[in-house]
This record gives C-alpha cells, sequence and structure tokens, in this order.
C-alpha cells in the first residue's frame, strides 16, 4: 500500500499532459489501480480591485484556480472510467496510463471520491478577491456537473 508520506509527485497541475502523468504515476505506484480518492486543492489569490488587475494576471488566475481542476478531473475520470478522446499534446502520456491500467471486469465498482476545495472567500464577498471567487464558483458548478 502507498504511503502519503513517503511518496510524492512534482507536477504543473495547470498543464493537462502534467496531470495526465500524476495519475498514470499515482497507478504505476497502485499496481495498476488507480487511485481511489483525487482531491484538487489548487489556486492562487491576487488580491487587487478588478479594475487595477493586470490582464495577463486573468490566465494566470483561470489557470491555477479552474483549469488545474479541470484538466486534473479529466485525468482522473479517464483513468476511472476508460478511454479518453485527448489532444496530439496528452495521447502519449494517456496511452501510457491506459496499459497501466487495471480495471476488473467481474467486480462491482469501488467508491471513487473526487473532491474540489476552495477557501472560505468563496461564500463571502472581499474586496480584491473577484477573480478567485468566480473562478471557484466555476469549479462548484464543474463538480455539480460531473456528479
Amino acid at each position: 500500500m502507498l504511503s502519503l508520506y513517503t511518496s510524492s509527485i512534482s507536477a504543473n497541475v495547470t498543464i493537462a499532459t502534467e496531470c495526465a502523468r500524476v495519475v498514470a504515476k499515482a497507478t504505476a505506484w497502485g499496481d495498476g489501480s488507480p487511485p481511489d480518492v483525487v482531491w484538487c486543492y489548487s489556486g492562487s489569490a491576487h488580491p487587487t480591485l478588478f479594475i487595477y488587475t493586470l490582464l495577463d494576471q486573468f490566465q494566470t488566475v483561470m489557470d491555477s484556480n479552474y483549469l488545474s481542476s479541470v484538466y486534473m478531473a479529466h485525468a482522473i475520470l479517464n483513468a476511472w472510467v476508460g478511454p479518453a478522446t485527448t489532444d496530439d499534446a496528452s495521447r502519449s502520456v494517456v496511452q501510457q496510463s491506459k496499459r497501466q491500467r487495471h480495471v476488473p471486469s467481474t467486480q462491482p465498482l469501488l467508491a471513487r471520491h473526487l473532491v474540489f476545495i476552495g477557501l472560505f472567500v468563496l461564500f463571502y464577498s472581499f474586496a480584491g478577491f473577484t477573480l478567485y471567487v468566480l473562478l471557484k464558483v466555476v469549479v462548484c458548478a464543474l463538480s455539480d456537473s460531473l456528479s
């Protein structure tokens, strides 16, 4: 059994191929079985008033708070339920993950959990946290859609 205290995988989860690589590596550690629980806890806040936010900061916050969750959810759901249709950039990593995947055909499906995390500012309006709150609300909508 994998001990979370002795193993780690470093990755930039704002890149789809990195999320697929993380899932493939964790699946390899699990002798072909993907993790049963995945937490999407990445994100960042850059407190500033909306009108003073630099335009390039919008993309950075979008990648960090929303796309990181989308990419990890996509990678782990494909490991849990089957093959994905992917772009050419991530195909080789996903195919490697498929070769390592073990999906028992005669056993019932395992209880698995995909958990999205947001900070308390998601529920309260604070000046300067507009981008963070907007994108975490979108992650909540993603979670609702996937369930």
